[in-house]
């Protein structure tokens, strides 16, 4: 449907874009004879401005003379090739004059605050966190029709750049893994590793894309050892018939935890998490350049665009936390499990944001966030003895002795109940 929609632009289109490579091949000739026409160079700029306030058609422009300039190198016709570059260069400069973010309704209230723990169970919590970014913020949205190859993840209806609850699902669950599979390799204590391991599967749910077998591995491979170097086709053979039968004994073990836990069940699939994540809108966009350098002669060849939101952009991670199973233990157990969710899920969202980031390119340092906040955050937790307790921090390192002091509290309330 997408591809039909676009077809029938660029037959509203067409007559702009001819009138533009006209323009562009006017304007060539006169530079060419040292003839500079201001009013050339002006009449291509309001084509394509015409063109970007036309339902965002530029982008559809810019690939369809990206089509032709392809067409003109394969022929070797560097004239055709050289007006469409020029083309493509002026579209891209008009593009990137107001290059910015949509501003998301408030009336929408993506961002939850303490009155919505008057319908959620005991121990519930909300946690907001109003951020600004260290690194730019770079993901890929799914939109093919773009002047760029990387543009980035935006809202689909206000066009707003944003992180989804999936992303953020995502990001928190992958920094919490690499903390704990750090503490194995650093401790060696497989028992914690497994508790650490079923506070995961309760907080997020079902392991999936990939983790069941990450984590299947990464003791696995502590219990047996690397592959030995230097050895025969036999031995490796030998290696990886032991290795593949500890990743399925490490995948037994858990499921007999899941099952002790009642976490799992042979009649029923599936198992819901605690934590719901909320999705975070920017209003800033930018632009970063990546310019692969050759090795032999150290010069770029050609650079590549990313859409991004630029480090300073302020945005607001926010997510709820509803024990839901909480029928399945007694008062007392349920307080110390609240208690431990709390803490490993505030070290995992310092860990996330702070070190490993989120998006895309979080390798090279991108998607990380300044450890004092934009404004203060709040954390309120719906206790049962007082309505709700709520509590703000400037930074997250504030966060984390919030966090502990609240998790003492409910250890001691578990203990009298």
């Amino acid at each position: 449907m997408s591809y039909e929609y676009h077809a029938f632009c660029m037959e509203n289109l067409k007559t702009v874009l001819d009138e533009l490579e006209q323009a562009s091949r006017d304007y060539g000739q006169a530079a060419k004879k040292q003839r500079y026409e201001e009013s050339q160079r002006q009449a291509k700029y309001d084509m394509i401005e015409k063109m970007k306030q036309s339902n965002k058609s530029i982008h559809l422009s810019y690939m369809w003379f990206l089509a032709k300039k392809e067409f003109a190198d394969s022929i070797d016709n560097n004239k055709e090739s050289r007006i469409f570059s020029t083309v493509l260069n002026d579209m891209r400069s008009v593009w990137q004059q107001d290059l910015s973010g949509s501003l998301f309704p408030d009336a929408f209230h993506f961002i939850p605050d303490e009155r919505s723990l008057t319908f959620l169970p005991y121990l519930s919590f909300i946690l907001s966190v109003p951020f600004v970014l260290r690194k730019p913020y770079i993901s890929r949205d799914d939109n093919y029709f773009y002047i760029i190859d990387n543009p980035v993840k935006k809202e689909w209806v206000f066009k707003s750049p944003y992180v989804a609850p999936s992303q953020w699902k995502g990001a928190l669950r992958s920094a919490m893994m690499r903390k704990i599979v750090e503490e194995l390799h650093r401790v060696g204590d497989e028992d914690a590793f497994m508790k650490k391991r079923l506070q995961l599967y309760r907080l997020f749910g079902n392991e999936k894309d990939g983790t069941e077998d990450y984590l299947n591995k990464m003791l696995a491979l502590k219990r047996i050892g690397p592959s030995p170097e230097n050895t025969d086709k036999k031995q490796q053979e030998e290696w990886f018939k032991l290795f593949n039968n500890e990743i399925q004994r490490v995948q037994n073990e858990f499921n007999t935890i899941l099952r002790k836990n009642r976490y799992q069940a042979s009649d029923i699939e599936g198992f819901q998490g605690r934590l719901y994540f909320y999705p975070t809108f920017f209003n800033e966009i930018g632009i970063e350049v990546i310019n692969p350098h050759d090795r032999k002669s150290g010069a770029g060849s050609q650079p590549i665009y990313f859409e991004c939101v630029p480090a300073g952009g302020k945005g607001i991670f926010s997510l709820i936390y509803t024990p839901l199973s909480f029928c399945l233990l007694n008062d007392a157990e349920h307080f110390q499990e609240v208690a431990k969710d709390l803490e490993i899920l505030a070290q995992g969202i310092y860990a996330m944001l702070t070190t490993f980031g989120f998006g895309a390119k979080t390798t090279n340092g991108y998607g990380v966030i300044e450890e004092i906040l934009e404004s203060p955050g709040m954390l309120a937790i719906k206790l049962p003895w007082q309505n709700e307790l709520c509590e703000t921090f400037d930074s997250l390192v504030q966060l984390q002795v919030i966090v502990k002091e609240i998790a003492e509290t409910l250890r001691k309330e578990g203990q009298h109940e």
